[in-house]
C-alpha cells in the first residue's frame, strides 16, 4: 500500500519513501561505459558511497533496484548533487510521468509498463537521475524492459557506447514507450474477444468486465498525455540539442503520438462496446416482453370465454347439453391456433 500519510506537514524535499511496505532489500547494479569496452557489477546499498565517478571517455549506468534505505539514497543524493525536490519525486512510486532539468542535469519519472504471464498489466515507477556522463535508474523491484538496451551496448559500434550518456536516457525512454504499444495491444485484442463474446454474457457480466477494462484504460491515457508532455519537454531541452538527438527524439515524439492516438481510441471503443451491451440488454428485455404480451393476448380470448361459462346463470342452455364441454374447449383450441398463425405470420415470433 501507498504510505503517501507519513509526509503530511513535512517541508518540500523530505525524503521519505511512498510505495509498498513489501518492498524487498535494495541492491545496485552498476555498467561503466566506455567505447571500448563495458564491465558491470553488482553492489550492495552500503557500496553505493564507494561508486568512483567516471574516468575520461567513460560513462556509467547505475540501476536501484529498492526504494527504501533512505540512508544509502541520501548518500547517493549528495555524491550527486541531486536536487533534494527530485529526490523526494524518485521516493513517490505514486508520482505521474514527469520531466525536468537544470543546466548540466536532469530527470525523468515515468511509468515502466509490461505484461504478466497471464497478460495482466504490470505497472512499475521509474525515476531517471542524468547528465553527460551518468545515468542512475531508480526502480521499485527488481525486472526491468531493459534487456534490449543491455544487448545493444554491448556492441561496440552501438550509439549507447559512442554517444554521452544523455543519449542512455533517450534510449530507456523509447524502450520504456516500445513497450506500451505491446500493452495496448494486449487491450485491444481483450476489447475484440469481448466484442465477439456480449452475445453469450448476460449484461451484468459484459459490463463487470468492461469496467476492469476501462479502470485500466483510463490510467494508461492519463500515463499517455502526460508521456506526451514529457517528450516535448525533452525536445526544448539543452540536454538534448545535439542533431543526433533531436533526429531522434523527433521519432520518439511520434510514437508517443500514436501512443496518446491509441489509447483515446480504446477508451472510445470501451464507450461503444458498454453502448452495445445495453443495446442488446434492452433487445432482450423487449422481446421476453413481446413474447409475454403474445401469451397474455392469446390467453386474454380463452379467459373470456372460460369467464361467461363459469358465471354459472341458471339459464345457459350451453351447460345442459352433452356436447357443450368439448365444443368451449374447441373454440378455444381454434382461437388459439387462429392467434398463433396470425401472429406467426408477421413475424413477431422472430
Amino acid at each position: 500500500m501507498k504510505n503517501a500519510i507519513s509526509k503530511v506537514g513535512l517541508p518540500a524535499g523530505s525524503l521519505v519513501y511512498v510505495g509498498s511496505s513489501a518492498e524487498k532489500p535494495g541492491y545496485a547494479h552498476l555498467y561503466q561505459i566506455s567505447v571500448s569496452d563495458v564491465t558491470d557489477s553488482k553492489l550492495n546499498y552500503d557500496e553505493l558511497a564507494d561508486i568512483p565517478s567516471p574516468s575520461q571517455g567513460q560513462k556509467f549506468w547505475l540501476n536501484l533496484f529498492g526504494l527504501r534505505d533512505i540512508v544509502a539514497l541520501k548518500s547517493l543524493n549528495l555524491f550527486f548533487s541531486i536536487p533534494d525536490l527530485w529526490m523526494e519525486d524518485f521516493l513517490n512510486t505514486a508520482h505521474m510521468p514527469k520531466f525536468d532539468s537544470e543546466e548540466s542535469h536532469g530527470m525523468i519519472i515515468l511509468k515502466m509498463l509490461s505484461l504478466s504471464n497471464r497478460s495482466k498489466m504490470q505497472e512499475e515507477h521509474l525515476a531517471v537521475y542524468f547528465n553527460e556522463r551518468s545515468v542512475i535508474c531508480f526502480q521499485e523491484r527488481e525486472g526491468d524492459v531493459f534487456d534490449s538496451i543491455r544487448k545493444r551496448m554491448m556492441h561496440k559500434k552501438s550509439k549507447i557506447r559512442q554517444e554521452n550518456a544523455c543519449f542512455l536516457t533517450y534510449a530507456i525512454v523509447d524502450n520504456v514507450m516500445d513497450h506500451y504499444f505491446i500493452v495496448m495491444e494486449s487491450y485491444e485484442s481483450k476489447l475484440q474477444f469481448l466484442e465477439d463474446s456480449l452475445h453469450l454474457m448476460q449484461a451484468g457480466q459484459a459490463s463487470k468486465k468492461l469496467i476492469r477494462v476501462k479502470r485500466k484504460l483510463v490510467q494508461l491515457n492519463r500515463y499517455a498525455t502526460r508521456n506526451k508532455e514529457l517528450v516535448y519537454q525533452m525536445l526544448r531541452s539543452d540536454l538534448f540539442q545535439s542533431d543526433l538527438l533531436q533526429k531522434h527524439l523527433m521519432d520518439l515524439k511520434d510514437h508517443v503520438d500514436d501512443i496518446f492516438d491509441l489509447s483515446k481510441n480504446l477508451l472510445a471503443r470501451i464507450s461503444d462496446l458498454q453502448n452495445l451491451v445495453n443495446q442488446l440488454s434492452d433487445q432482450r428485455t423487449n422481446r421476453m416482453l413481446r413474447i409475454l404480451t403474445l401469451v397474455s393476448s392469446i390467453f386474454m380470448p380463452l379467459s373470456l370465454i372460460a369467464g361467461i361459462y363459469g358465471m354459472n346463470f341458471k339459464d345457459m342452455p350451453e351447460l345442459e347439453l352433452t356436447w357443450g364441454y368439448p365444443a368451449a374447449l374447441g373454440l378455444m383450441g381454434v382461437i388459439a391456433v387462429i392467434l398463433l398463425l396470425f401472429f406467426n405470420s408477421r413475424g413477431w415470433f422472430k
